[in-house]
């Protein structure tokens, strides 16, 4: 986002959000998408038929102002007057990545996220429904607390949600032009990206 600029998108609008997500429970995201298709088709070629939050937004973004989103991120601000100094983080043991990923979610287990969620729901306005609780984690747990998986089932699935999420961040750094790669699990990291940082700003 910072090195491609930002959009001057409107804010949400929760009477339309509603409305579309009632849309939906009646035809089903891939009609909605269908139906961006008819008035955003180059942000529906990007968008997956399943992808509820980006339809919803993309129909949202329309409603609002009758004009696409597509269009939106064609004003981006310009960046080009910026040099970036990219430093990409990789981690070369997939299998010692999934294995952190899933002491990862156990701790937070142990730490009460079950617990966590349930407050969130009881004392805010906040359901299931929520483009927030529909994060990884929260989604899981959300299903545990509401009958549909049991808790270990609800972790599985979180982990391997998080597993997904990270093979695409991976893909992602790997379209970034950058000759600053580390391995994430590189001794000295830390110090080693300081080194760097201070002979390219000669601190």
């Amino acid at each position: 986002i910072l090195s491609k600029g930002l959009s001057n998108l409107p804010s949400s609008d929760l009477d339309i959000r509603k409305r579309i997500e009632h849309q939906a429970e009646l035809m089903g995201w891939p009609e909605l998408h269908k139906k961006l298709s008819e008035v955003d088709p180059r942000s529906a070629t990007k968008i997956k038929p399943n992808d509820k939050q980006r339809i919803q937004r993309a129909l949202e973004v329309f409603e609002l102002t009758g004009k696409p989103l597509s269009e939106f991120f064609k004003d981006q601000k310009n960046t080009k007057n910026y040099n970036f100094f990219n430093v990409c983080l990789f981690p070369t043991n997939r299998d010692y990545l999934y294995q952190r990923i899933n002491s990862r979610f156990s701790q937070m287990l142990s730490d009460g996220l079950v617990d966590e969620v349930k407050n969130l729901l009881a004392s805010s306005n906040l359901s299931p429904s929520n483009n927030s609780m529909k994060s990884i984690g929260y989604r899981e747990i959300c299903a545990f607390i509401e009958s549909k998986t049991t808790l270990e089932v609800a972790e599985q699935n979180a982990t391997m949600a998080t597993r997904r999420l990270a093979k695409r961040q991976i893909t992602w750094l790997r379209s970034i032009k950058s000759q600053n790669s580390y391995d994430i699990f590189e001794k000295n990291l830390v110090q080693k990206i300081s080194d760097l940082i201070s002979q390219e700003f000669k601190l």
